[in-house]
């Protein structure tokens, strides 16, 4: 081995051994561990599912992921901000515990509410005839997603990242388990296979955690309730609003030709945005990690410090990200049926553009540091509205819907850096 290549190990070695990288390395595995049985079920789903049953999945997974954020209303990330920022200790705690119930209250109200969601569901869309039951569990699923995230931001807010790991790794191993007693017991049907990803395995991991938490309850008809709710959501309202289009803007294509196209086109964009998760492990990986310090910067120095850092990761960034999306389409062609092989296109259009907003968002993420969420909120609802007004022009197939998409996100995302540095300025 040369001298070069010594020395470069060395440098690797070091870097691994700094806190904040072992602690990302550490989140990371298990949410990779955890994802990989995620794509397991998809894969499988593509290939013992017809492509009526796969696209009506996809469809649940997203209403799952839009409603579950919704629920959410912007609070994960409002607890991390608050709890750092807020200085009385009692105060901290009576915060992290009436977010807790809060969410509670919110899941078992979602309960009765899911009945006239799933019927609203089906009425506009009706390439989900005949999947009543999968839709109302998509909807239950959403509101125990919303009750995790609030766990887990609980957590996060607390920097105790080895309970995070631990109950992330547990998740994919909830999900290992269920899927293999569907295999094994020949039940390999759409709504099974949906319970496997969400429902059941976060209902058991949040059972154990109330359970576990039952002395949480303690002293709660103190709290001040009214209190809690002005601090929330005067902060969450717009992070609320700011994640809601955010994540519209990757699904609203899906939706646009669930309404309009066949199921085939579904089924393609549905396939390449399944692969797509893979940016997002990295990026919630690092962004769990980094947000309660992100929440404590208040200089323009420790802001600069914080880019340049950054900017020495740029071709890193960019290297690993088109590694990746080489290797996932050498994956699709290989793993997936014919008719799946199709949406390869469709996901180098989205993973080149995941790759961008990804590095550029961890510069955007400072938005908490100024505490100004209204800015990012105002920027991801003009680009949904600009997508809703190209997607009505646009013709109506994977690849269009997929390449409008990628130019407004990150145009969107490279405004919002414009704003963020307009604020510094300022």
């Amino acid at each position: 081995m040369s001298i070069g290549q010594i020395s470069f190990s060395k440098k690797i070695l070091k870097l691994y051994k700094t806190k904040g990288i072992r602690t990302i390395s550490g989140v990371l595995s298990a949410n990779i561990f955890n994802q990989a049985i995620s794509f397991l079920i998809i894969i499988l789903a593509t290939k013992l599912l017809s492509v009526s049953d796969f696209a009506s999945f996809a469809i649940a997974m997203s209403i799952t992921m839009l409603w579950g954020l919704f629920l959410d209303f912007g609070l994960s990330t409002t607890i991390v901000r608050k709890f750092n920022t807020l200085e009385v200790e009692n105060k901290k705690r009576d915060f992290l515990r009436l977010s807790y119930y809060w969410k509670i209250l919110v899941c078992l109200i979602n309960i009765i509410i899911s009945f006239p969601l799933t019927k609203l569901s089906i009425f506009y869309y009706p390439i989900l005839q005949g999947y009543e039951y999968l839709i109302y569990i998509s909807y239950l699923s959403g509101g125990l997603l919303s009750l995790w995230m609030t766990v887990r931001a609980i957590e996060q807010a607390q920097k105790n990242f080895a309970n995070f790991k631990k109950y992330t790794f547990i998740y994919g191993l909830l999900r290992l388990i269920l899927i293999s007693l569907i295999l094994v017991f020949d039940k390999f049907e759409v709504s099974y296979v949906f319970l496997t990803l969400y429902a059941l395995p976060l209902f058991l991991l949040l059972l154990l955690d109330v359970v576990k938490n039952s002395g949480f309850m303690k002293g709660l008809y103190k709290a001040n309730w009214k209190e809690f709710l002005l601090i929330s959501f005067s902060y969450s309202k717009w992070v609320a609003l700011s994640g809601l289009c955010f994540i519209l803007l990757l699904r609203l294509p899906q939706f646009t030709l669930g309404a309009s196209t066949s199921e085939k086109e579904v089924a393609l964009y549905s396939s390449a945005i399944t692969f797509v998760v893979v940016f997002s492990l990295l990026n919630d990986a690092i962004r769990t990690v980094i947000m309660p310090d992100i929440a404590n910067i208040k200089t323009s120095e420790q802001r600069k410090a914080y880019k340049a850092k950054l900017l020495k990761f740029l071709p890193v960034v960019f290297v690993l990200g088109f590694v990746i999306i080489g290797i996932i389409s050498v994956m699709i062609f290989f793993l997936l049926d014919e008719v799946y092989k199709e949406s390869i296109p469709v996901f180098w259009i989205i993973g080149v553009a995941n790759v961008m907003m990804i590095y550029i968002g961890l510069f955007n993420i400072l938005i908490h540091s100024y505490g100004v969420p209204k800015i990012d909120a105002i920027n991801n609802l003009i680009r949904l509205s600009v997508l809703i007004v190209l997607l009505i022009l646009v013709p109506k197939n994977a690849l269009i819907v997929s390449l409008t998409y990628a130019i407004v996100a990150v145009l969107g995302e490279l405004y919002l850096l414009f704003k963020i540095r307009k604020l510094e300025r300022g």
